[in-house]
């Protein structure tokens, strides 16, 4: 949760020093045509504000989170609008604000973020309250009401964004923590699914070679032997742990045993050890095809490696072999190197076409790579898009109620009830891109086509209802998408308008008509930033927390499958190794012994779906009737195919 409220602290942080520049920005333009004010007081008051905006950016960039410059900023928001009161008959009769009067919506947005929801909505109530009725005194009772409206409307929405988020947070960590607690509970399961392959590459590449080389020849050989020493010490206590060492020269230590002229190029920084020996192994196995079956002793390794993604390829320009003819019997590509791969979420691809060689790629990627902040629900804006429909409703309805000043009605109530469309259908269409496309060029569009029709133009009244009418849709565009569509579409806005009242409406005034705009387009889109930038801290925060646990979970599982398996190659294939290291000649029964143990033991390895007490009570005796057993597993049609085996075997038949 710390870390939660440390991302929306920061958040808010943002905001006020977004906030506070642009308003300071537009009262700095205000007060260049519009200065009721004691002569000195807006460049004195301008020149401190400066001050503060200025030491708030270094804020932002030196202690994230920190709150002190916002605060200061907020008293002396509030000293220079209470200055407003003495001097009220300086602002009667005109419609425009005054330029300080900015400061009083910079307060409302701080206590409305920083403030708890109780004091925030109190805040909020009093400032709106007190703008209302300073624009009552200074226009007209109308424009109080109405301006009062929006800002009371716009700072309730930003509590209540800010409760919202604080509740989002508490959500993400839940969740977060939640989802670590089934990866830990899976953890023993993949690290046993992983030790399996290990464990199986041990067997195909030493148990069983050994076997091979020492029944096909006379007398064994040193290569026998090799394996059959290598494959006893894995077997013995402590044996067969994770090698040490650069990942390049464990790959060209191995090609080197293998007798193999390999020219190998890995740059990168290495992943986590469980990744790397996998990758070692996996290329090793490739390695060892390429010198048992391509006919040449040549091979190419290149790849990247780094704790988010690696990629490596081994090459060789042998006599390649087609791959959909390869058997499901070849327990070192299925195992050896596809299954092991896969024992930590990568992928192998092969590609060998007879006369051409053979290429070997394998892909690891961590599933936390693309990591990206979550698809956020629009619903959790809900508590803002209420408020602001209220606010989008009053700018249309006093529009409405002026249509017949405008010099075409037609055209006016077509555009008022656009925005009323548009906003509508960007709330309640979640699923589709499209919604915005078309509220985007309806809201660029509009002061293009409205602005020409007002009676007024130099007025900023009723006539500009735009820039409130439309700010429903801006929050949703900005909170939706995280690629700064809303603020683009807002600015195009800005551009539109300044464009065609030139000469008509004063540039300084443009701020003013879109304040409510930019507010709620601010806030949506740090709100979005913020919950994105929280959802994946916590994420990660929850995953260093998590390895800590896992680790312990995966070692216990090693031990334990490691143990397992030692017990079980104890019995079946420890004597018959002992027996190759002796060396010498083996008689009849010896080699006959070793080519059935090395069967059985090919059936475990290839067909461990398949292979139970019956299945393994059947194959020995047909074997032993001279019949070759061969088993195959295909896990879609496994339980099929041990009925058939069965029947089969026990038939006497000749099964493949």
């Amino acid at each position: 949760m710390r870390l939660s409220q440390q991302r929306l602290e920061r958040g808010g942080q943002l905001l006020g020093a977004v906030s506070y520049t642009f308003l300071v920005l537009a009262a700095f333009a205000q007060s260049r045509t519009l200065d009721p004010y004691p002569r000195g007081v807006v460049p004195v008051v301008l020149a401190i504000a400066g001050v503060l905006v200025v030491l708030l950016w270094v804020e932002v960039k030196r202690r994230p989170g920190g709150q002190l410059t916002g605060t200061v900023f907020f008293w002396f928001g509030l000293a220079v609008t209470l200055l407003h009161l003495p001097l009220i008959g300086l602002f009667r009769g005109q419609s425009d604000p005054p330029a300080l009067i900015y400061f009083c919506l910079a307060c409302m947005g701080y206590a409305a973020v920083a403030f708890p929801p109780a004091p925030g909505r109190v805040a909020v109530v009093g400032f709106s309250l007190f703008f209302g009725a300073l624009r009552a005194m200074s226009v007209a009772p109308r424009d109080g009401v109405s301006d009062g409206a929006i800002m009371l409307i716009a700072g309730l929405g930003l509590v209540e964004l800010v409760r919202v988020a604080n509740a989002v947070a508490v959500d993400i960590d839940r969740s977060s923590r939640r989802s670590w607690q089934l990866k830990e509970s899976l953890a023993g399961a993949r690290r046993r699914a992983f030790e399996r392959q290990r464990w199986n590459g041990l067997i195909h590449d030493k148990i069983l070679g050994a076997l091979l080389a020492a029944t096909r020849e006379p007398r064994i050989d040193e290569n026998s032997t090799e394996l059959a020493h290598q494959a006893l010490d894995a077997l013995g206590p402590g044996g067969w742990l994770p090698s040490t060492g650069d990942l390049s020269e464990r790959i060209a230590a191995a090609a080197s045993r293998i007798g193999l002229d390999l020219t190998i190029v890995i740059d990168g920084t290495e992943p986590s050890p469980l990744v790397a020996d996998t990758l070692v192994e996996a290329v090793t196995e490739a390695l060892t095809n390429v010198a048992r079956h391509s006919g040449t002793r040549q091979a190419v390794v290149r790849g990247h490696v780094d704790p988010m993604m690696s990629k490596i390829t081994v090459t060789d320009a042998g006599s390649g072999f087609a791959t959909d003819r390869v058997r499901e019997r070849r327990a070192g590509v299925r195992q050896g190197i596809v299954g092991r791969m896969e024992s930590v979420g990568g992928t192998a691809k092969i590609d060998s076409r007879p006369g051409v060689g053979t290429r070997v790629t394998l892909v690891w990627e961590d599933a936390e790579v693309h990591a990206t902040g979550p698809e956020w629900d629009i619903a959790l804006m809900r508590p803002l898009l209420i408020i602001m429909s209220f606010a989008t409703l009053e700018q249309v309805g006093v529009a409405w109620v002026f249509r017949d000043a405008v010099r075409n009605p037609g055209v006016w109530e077509t555009a008022l009830l656009a925005c009323l469309v548009m906003t509508a259908v960007l709330v309640l269409v979640r699923r589709s891109r499209w919604p915005g496309v078309l509220a985007a060029l309806a809201m660029v569009a509009t002061p293009a086509v409205v602005t020409p029709l007002l009676p007024n133009p130099g007025s900023l009244d009723w006539q500009y209802w735009w820039g409130g009418g439309y700010a429903t849709a801006v929050g949703v565009l900005c909170f939706r998408y995280r690629n700064g569509v809303g603020v683009a579409v807002m600015a195009a806005m800005m551009a539109v308008d300044a464009v065609v009242s030139a000469g008509s409406l004063p540039i300084a005034g443009l701020p003013w008509n879109y304040t409510l705009m930019t507010v709620v387009a601010i806030f949506a889109s740090i709100l979005r930033r913020t919950l994105d930038d929280a959802a994946i801290v916590l994420s990660r925060a929850a995953a260093r927390e998590g390895r800590s646990r896992m680790q312990l979970i995966e070692d216990q599982a090693r031990v334990e499958e490691a143990d397992a398996r030692r017990a079980e190659l104890s019995t079946s294939a420890s004597p018959l190794l002992q027996r190759i290291v002796a060396g010498g000649s083996l008689t009849d029964a010896e080699r006959l012994g070793m080519e059935r143990a090395e069967a059985e033991i090919r059936d475990q390895l290839v067909a461990d779906l398949l292979v139970d007490a019956d299945v393994r009570v059947a194959t020995r005796r047909a074997r032993d009737r001279g019949v070759r057993v061969e088993l195959v597993a295909r896990d879609e049609d496994a339980e099929r195919f041990a009925a058939e085996r069965l029947a089969g075997l026990a038939a006497g038949g000749a099964p493949e």
